[in-house]
């Protein structure tokens, strides 16, 4: 069923968001392209073997199956995405500076590919169990439009933003780009899932109204009743034979009750009408509201969180390490890395914030039923009813009570009805301890955590572990020299500092660490470290064999900042004339040297 995939399809988006960060392949597309198809083969050939077991051929036996191997088919997913260079080739012929979706979009078509070999391998056992052939195509037409609709939010939110920033619209982006622009953005994305998405649903899921008749026009009368208004749709779930109902639509004309052709033939009237009571308490009592709410929620928490969370794991040890083996490209092992966390707090939140609310609003709607009813037994009948088509009474799901869990309560509702009042403050209690525990984390982490000590930290890491690794040098002077200029480059002055002094302790006559320090201490932003006369004797050490330019310009500032202008003067004269090519640079050094006095404010311009 639709609930049973939804955690696989948010881990496949997990995946394909962490893989799409448009790194270089490493690899032939050939041989791409022949270990995909090799993952392809030896997963269709696992599929069949699992659906040529008699034990598929059963309802139970088939969704078990199917479950299964939709979770083979993420793995298999991942080993696709981890193993090959099938992420950047799509990012390659796929991507580009304002399609930052569609490479995502492109890479989820392999995932849908491997569940297509899953329902085409079981085609044979869903025809044993539902009645029904399909022609290959349709039936894989028919297993996607089902499960479309778990995607489809992320699908259009996706396209929907890449096509405004396309479009050569300057207020939109200007909208877009504002403190509030996201936020902006979300609200109209909810207000068309509002709207559009119950009609939407409906017709990918093939839905009918249900015909007028007697049945029709006794539910007509019983939503007058109870003071609801909705449209009665004929759902051909699974060929129409799986027992089930749904409600779906927060604007009362654009609301609408589900049923399968199985339930209306298989439960009398009173049983129909405790299913449809317990629909209606799920409108009644608000939860297609508080789903939406959750959702927000849920975009509120990562919102705040992910920076912080992704600046943390980052900054971790194990991370380098990874990286310095060369099993992966540096930029996808940040990426996997830095996402483990959102991907863990995804899957707490839907597995078990999220569960733990749909379990009981279900549980609150099984109460409604004797509140509207004034018994629950038709519902108990409709449960064993349901229970004696297949469905494992005992089965206790993460969105769903079991049916024997079910019926118990509600049997203990009928004997002490204030079990109903307290189950009913149990969901605003736990919905109150949600929202103002939610309000007090957004609140004090919506100013922002401090990172810039975890950015720090990772930022040296990925230098010396990734870069400098690549850079293959065999002297360690010159190692460490360069390690200095790279940490300079990027602001990390103490560490800079170190890497030069290592340098100078392995060759202390090394003219490019004595001259890269010398210019550090001079011009380093933070004063602190700032030593004039120091810079001074290492800019003389360094000039003392030989004259070229950068080293005689950094022993011109040196004279310059310890009051020997006259000196930083000649020096600088003599660059022009030797080194027509860098003039204008050295132009303004002497105009500097002539007009400024140097100070530990002093600036230099990149």
């Amino acid at each position: 069923m639709v609930y049973a995939n939804l955690l696989i399809f948010i881990a496949a988006i997990f995946l394909v968001n962490v893989f799409s960060t448009g790194s270089e392949p490493g690899e032939s597309l050939a041989r791409t392209i022949v270990w995909t198809a090799l993952f392809f083969a030896l997963f269709n050939y696992g599929a069949r073997r699992v659906f040529s077991k008699s034990w598929t051929r059963s309802a139970g036996g088939y969704f078990k199956a199917e479950q299964r191997l939709c979770l083979a088919a993420l793995l298999v997913f991942a080993a696709i995405l981890f193993s090959t260079d099938a992420a950047p080739y799509v990012s390659r012929y796929f991507g580009g500076a304002q399609l930052s979706a569609v490479p995502g979009i492109v890479l989820l078509t392999i995932f849908i590919g491997l569940l297509s070999i899953v329902w085409l391998a079981g085609r044979q056992s869903y025809a044993a169990v539902f009645g029904a052939t399909h022609k290959p195509l349709r039936f894989v037409a028919v297993n996607m439009a089902r499960n479309l609709p778990i995607i489809l939010p992320w699908l259009i939110l996706s396209l929907l933003f890449d096509l405004l920033r396309v479009l050569p619209l300057a207020p939109v982006h200007a909208v877009l780009d504002s403190e509030w622009g996201d936020m902006l953005f979300f609200g109209l994305f909810l207000l068309f899932i509002i709207l559009l998405f119950p009609p939407i649903v409906l017709r990918l899921w093939g839905c009918t109204p249900l015909p007028v008749g007697p049945i029709h026009d006794h539910f007509r009368g019983f939503f007058r009743r109870l003071g609801f208004n909705a449209t009665i749709y004929s759902w051909p779930l699974f060929e129409g034979r799986v027992i089930t109902a749904a409600v779906m639509g927060l604007v009362p004309k654009l609301r609408y009750i589900l049923l399968t052709p199985a339930i209306i033939q298989n439960m009398n009237m009173a049983e129909l009408e405790a299913v449809m009571a317990h629909e209606i308490g799920h409108v009644k009592k608000k939860h297609l509201l508080l789903y939406l709410v959750l959702i927000i929620g849920f975009a509120l928490l990562i919102g705040v969180l992910a920076e912080p969370l992704w600046h943390f794991m980052l900054a971790q040890d194990l991370l380098f390490h990874i990286m310095a083996a060369d099993l992966l490209a540096p930029e996808t092992v940040m990426s996997v890395v830095g996402s483990l966390p959102l991907f863990a707090l995804m899957l707490i939140y839907f597995r078990f914030i999220f569960g733990y609310f749909m379990r009981n609003f279900e549980r609150q709607a099984d109460l409604y039923v004797i509140r509207v009813l004034g018994s629950g037994r038709p519902l108990v009948d409709a449960f064993e009813k349901i229970g004696g088509a297949g469905e494992n009474r005992s089965k206790h799901n993460w969105h769903h009570f079991g049916i024997d869990e079910r019926i118990a309560m509600i049997d203990r509702a009928e004997r002490d009805p204030s079990l109903i009042g307290r189950h009913d403050r149990k969901v605003l209690t736990s919905l109150l301890i949600y929202l103002i525990s939610l309000s007090l984390l957004v609140g004090m982490l919506w100013q922002g955590v401090p990172t810039a000590s975890l950015v720090r930290d990772y930022e040296e890491k990925y230098i010396e572990l990734v870069f400098m690794k690549q850079l293959e040098v065999d002297d360690e002077a010159t190692y460490f020299t360069i390690m200095g200029d790279l940490m300079q480059g990027k602001g990390i002055y103490d560490r800079a500092l170190e890497s030069y002094e290592t340098a100078l302790e392995i060759a202390p006559g090394n003219e490019q660490a004595l001259n890269n320090l010398a210019w550090l201490l001079l011009t380093g932003t933070d004063p602190a470290l700032r030593d004039p006369g120091r810079a001074l004797r290492l800019a003389k050490t360094a000039a003392r064999d030989t004259m070229q330019p950068h080293i005689m310009d950094t022993l011109a500032t040196a004279y310059w900042a310890n009051g020997e202008s006259d000196r930083a003067i000649t020096i600088m004269r003599g660059l022009i004339a030797a080194d027509p090519d860098n003039s204008e640079f050295y132009k303004r050094q002497l105009s500097r040297f002539q007009i400024e006095r140097y100070s530990a404010e002093t600036r230099w311009e990149d």
